[in-house]
């Protein structure tokens, strides 16, 4: 693993980029959300800051030329523009967002450390959020319903059915697609299955899944002694991707009363797996 060092360039950056927000009037507030608010930081977090902006001045600072909001990161590209997700060139990912200072009173966050305070009062106008589940921060953008189930269990069977093709015309490469596609799509199972939103918490899943789950998806790797196209192992980590998917699938249908085909999809499941391992 890299040595940590700390958040040592995100925080010269946020001294930086502070000295030229200062220079703003209009600018009331200034906070950070996240790791770096709650001190548990790396070297490689992101930096999420917040601004509150007087009302007179909100459109014209952030919604027409955020400019002078930005001007203190130096270079950087700006990623997303809904709100700004900008990539600054020491390789720091950077996302910003801004209120009106008439909306920030009562505000609830879960965490935050002030950097800049203008407001009339001096006090922190925050309130502290109750705690919430992941679900809850990050629910799945659509219910789970046995549709979705029958989708995801058609699009694996049609997987189960096709990928020894891969072998038999000796595409290593076709393969290894099939091992990190399939692999991607247990993820997203996992992910559906504690109903969070795909990705959510990504830098952090041993804090968002079972450890038996993780234990399980370590399972779909190859071997360290694997070659890098080693065909026989890839075999096997697709017959193990394919396992857990089923799994996840019935444990999604039994929550939701149906979608999964067990006697199909097991059965079909033993028959590729029987295809594959010849190629072990």
């Amino acid at each position: 693993m890299e040595p940590n060092d700390g958040p040592v360039r995100q925080l010269a950056l946020i001294e930086r980029w502070l000295q030229s927000l200062s220079q703003i009037p209009a600018v009331d507030l200034i906070w950070l959300e996240g790791s770096l608010a709650a001190n548990r930081a790396t070297a490689a977090s992101d930096i999420d800051i917040r601004f509150s902006i007087a009302d007179d001045h909100y459109v014209q600072l952030w919604q027409t030329d955020r400019t002078p909001l930005l001007e203190g990161l130096g270079s950087y590209l700006l990623l997303e523009n809904t709100f700004v997700r900008a990539l600054t060139s020491e390789g720091i990912i950077v996302e910003a967002t801004a209120y009106r200072t008439s909306q920030v009173q009562g505000l609830e966050l879960f965490e935050w450390k002030i950097l800049l305070n203008r407001l009339p009062s001096g006090e922190t106008p925050f309130m502290q959020s109750p705690p919430r589940s992941l679900g809850e921060t990050w629910p799945w953008a659509e219910p789970l319903t046995p549709e979705w189930v029958r989708q995801r269990t058609n699009f694996a069977l049609l997987i189960m059915a096709e990928s020894p093709a891969c072998f038999y015309s000796n595409e290593p490469h076709s393969i290894m697609f099939t091992v990190n596609l399939t692999r991607d799509d247990l993820i997203k199972l996992m992910y559906r299955r504690i109903g969070v939103f795909y990705c959510k918490r990504a830098k952090h899943f041993s804090e968002i899944f079972p450890a038996e789950w993780l234990d399980e998806l370590e399972q779909t790797y190859l071997h360290p002694t694997a070659t890098s196209l080693d065909v026989g192992a890839m075999a096997q980590a697709i017959i193990t991707i394919m396992q857990l998917q089923g799994n996840h699938l019935q444990a999604l249908s039994d929550q939701v009363q149906g979608g999964f085909e067990p006697t199909w999809y097991w059965r079909l499941h033993k028959q590729m797996s029987e295809k594959l391992n010849s190629f072990r």
